[in-house]
């Protein structure tokens, strides 16, 4: 039997990673994988597949070396313990965010397996000598993939320039979440109410969705003489002040009605159905150009449109290096004013993804096991108050202090 592990940072809340780590799940325990999984955050678990994958370890949310010894040989043997009760014939671990990789490293080398780093998130950097040359190692033995084309030169750029073609990414398959179901949202909604009803299907706490907010509502306040519904499709971590911010920004906003669903799962295509323009960014641009409504894409880097997915641009989150920044105006006027850009038939994706790609690039991988060490790593002053921090209040604490002090400042600044 085949054994495969999953290191990611959270299960919660419902977004891209949670619906790419279900998708994974269900495709290898159809090839004849027992499939486990370990997350670093709790949190309500939006996902029914993955509610069966309720253990979590709050240090892995921070790097390895960050710990003392005697901590960090516990957590291992934990894990191990857990996962590696019986003879496998292989084992892979495949870690999603840069400090699960670091403890990924770490058990792969105890049990012997395969270890791939799959970067998920959309916004990378190495800040210490000992991420980059973990990094550089991984990469050099094939190891190391990222999301887009563009996620591997990016994260590289500062310390160890690659060639685009050397650029290695997978796709994270996330964008089969909406089905056929009723709608509760749909009823408290009257589309003859509005000219137009605009959509946006992402988590509202994306760094882009501010930047996104102003363009629409600059557009709706040059358009005075028309009645905007804004659906916003996505929630937001438990406790924070995003969405009261957003709501804010519409107060004195008169033509808009702010409609916010909460995260949802599955995501009911009657809902999208509704819209006439979609604006959104990543995974969730696809699922919105596959309701056959036009959609207008956000550059994850500079948080400015790249252009409408599927009929100006086929990028989703990068811009390609010939693409320019586009107006937000300008792009919505073709589709609602102009009617250049008009809705298509429904495209969605219900089967469940096929993984080959990812197949293929662990048969690439180096094929003699090697590991990075990280039993000698000097720490930077950084890591150093961070570490002391983390013996002080402990990782899980640590992460509730976070997010106070992320809601104290979202206070803060809602209430200027």
């Amino acid at each position: 039997m085949k054994k495969y592990i999953f290191f990611a940072s959270c299960i919660k809340n419902m977004g891209g990673a949670q619906m790419y780590l279900r998708n994974k799940c269900l495709y290898l325990q159809d090839q004849g994988w027992d499939v486990s999984l370990v997350s670093a955050q709790k949190g309500k678990i939006y996902i029914s597949e993955l509610k069966r994958y309720n253990w979590f370890i709050p240090e892995l949310g921070f790097n390895y070396y960050l710990f003392s010894r005697r901590k960090r040989e516990r957590i291992v043997n934990e894990i191990i313990e857990k996962f590696i009760q019986k003879q496998y014939e292989d084992i892979v671990i495949e870690s999603t965010c840069m400090s699960e990789c670091t403890w990924g490293e770490v058990v792969a080398e105890k049990i012997g397996a395969r270890h791939l780093c799959y970067i998920l998130q959309e916004y990378n950097a190495a800040n210490s000598l000992t991420e980059q040359k973990f990094l550089r190692f991984k990469y050099d033995r094939h190891e190391l993939a990222g999301i887009v084309e563009k996620s591997l030169q990016n994260l590289f750029a500062s310390f160890y320039p690659i060639d685009a073609a050397k650029s290695y990414f997978l796709p994270a398959y996330c964008n089969n979440v909406v089905e056929d179901i009723d709608s509760e949202d749909l009823k408290s909604i009257n589309c003859q109410d509005y000219d137009y009803v605009v959509g946006c299907l992402s988590r509202l706490d994306k760094p882009f969705i501010i930047h996104a907010l102003s363009d629409f509502i600059n557009y709706a306040q040059s358009h005075s003489e028309k009645k905007f519904l804004l659906l916003m499709i996505g929630g937001s971590p438990e406790g924070s002040m995003f969405e009261k911010n957003i709501r804010k920004q519409f107060e004195n906003v008169k033509n808009v009605t702010l409609y916010i669903t909460g995260y949802l799962f599955p995501v009911p295509s009657q809902l999208l159905d509704i819209c006439d323009a979609f604006f959104t960014s990543a995974g969730s641009s696809w699922v919105c150009m596959r309701s056959g409504v036009p959609t207008i894409s956000y550059d994850g880097n500079d948080f400015r449109p790249i252009g409408i997915l599927g009929r100006t641009t086929n990028s989703s989150l990068m811009r390609a290096d010939n693409e320019p920044v586009q107006e937000f105006s300008s792009l919505l006027d073709d589709i609602l004013e102009k009617g250049v850009y008009t809705k298509e038939k429904q495209t969605h994706e219900q089967n469940k993804p096929d993984f080959t790609e990812h197949d293929n690039f662990l048969s690439e991988m180096a094929k003699k096991k090697e590991y990075f060490g990280f039993d000698n790593v000097s720490l930077n002053n950084a890591e150093k108050k961070l570490s002391l921090l983390l013996r002080i209040v402990g990782a899980e604490n640590y992460y509730r202090l976070g997010a106070w002090k992320k809601k104290m400042l979202n206070k803060t600044t809602s209430d200027r």
